[in-house]
């Protein structure tokens, strides 16, 4: 009988324990609440990007814009010597 009670209470632990690995790990895995996070806004016009709000100060945006036909802006070259506009946006 007593060991019977024991098998008993050692199971229940076990339950127990596994059953609060397993909160813990589904709580590790779940996707971050967006609640107090701010969206980062491209606004984007004709093909152009007009703005960008909302950049975290740490945060440096690039653009390579590829499409450069008819441009009179300095172009830069990538790694594989294909041309391209840059722009910059800080927060």
């Amino acid at each position: 009988m007593q060991q019977t009670v024991f098998l008993i209470i050692v199971y229940t632990a076990i339950l127990v324990i596994l059953y609060c690995v397993y909160r813990l790990i589904t709580s590790l895995l779940k996707p971050t609440s967006t609640k107090n996070q701010r969206p980062v806004i491209i606004t984007v016009e004709g093909g152009l990007i007009q703005d960008i709000q909302n950049i975290p100060c740490d945060v440096v945006i690039i653009i390579q814009d590829y499409d450069t036909d008819g441009t009179e802006e300095p172009l830069k070259e990538n790694y594989r010597g294909e041309s391209y506009i840059e722009s910059i946006y800080k927060g």
